[in-house]
């Protein structure tokens, strides 16, 4: 009795387990195949924009769950809201990304509803020298 005990223990365990193990990995924000657009005139180098957007998709794995995030862009013409930002946050630079993502049924923020969210502005700053930091987020 006490070995039949200990096996279905043992089962449970494993299924318990399997199952955290699968749980995060299906609710984290989908960032595979994100179009990124980087534009030749921008105010910063291309390596800095991708910095910034690295950071973007990594807030959106991790806090924006059941949902997939379409296109991450720079837009060139956000230089004065970039200027307007950088005031805002103490900082010597910011950086304005907009993107484009669906929200799924399950949607992970009570905030966030079913349906596709277009132009999401990032605020990102940083001082010179430094490494960006995200800010805010949102329209």
């Amino acid at each position: 009795m006490v070995q039949r005990k200990g096996w279905l223990l043992s089962l449970v365990l494993v299924i318990l387990l399997v199952l955290s193990a699968c749980g995060p990995a299906a609710t984290k924000g989908n960032t595979e195949g994100v179009e990124r657009v980087i534009p030749g005139d921008a105010a910063y180098t291309e390596a800095d924009i991708a910095a910034a957007m690295d950071i973007v998709e990594k807030k959106f794995e991790r806090d924006f769950k059941g949902c997939t995030l379409l296109k991450l862009w720079y837009d060139a013409d956000k230089g004065k809201e970039e200027k307007h930002w950088a005031k805002e946050y103490r900082a010597d630079e910011a950086i304005v990304l907009l993107s484009d993502f669906h929200v799924d049924s399950s949607g992970a923020d009570e905030s966030l509803q079913y349906s596709d969210y277009s132009d999401w502005n990032w605020i990102l700053i940083r001082n010179t020298g430094g490494s960006w930091m995200l800010r805010t987020w949102g329209y």
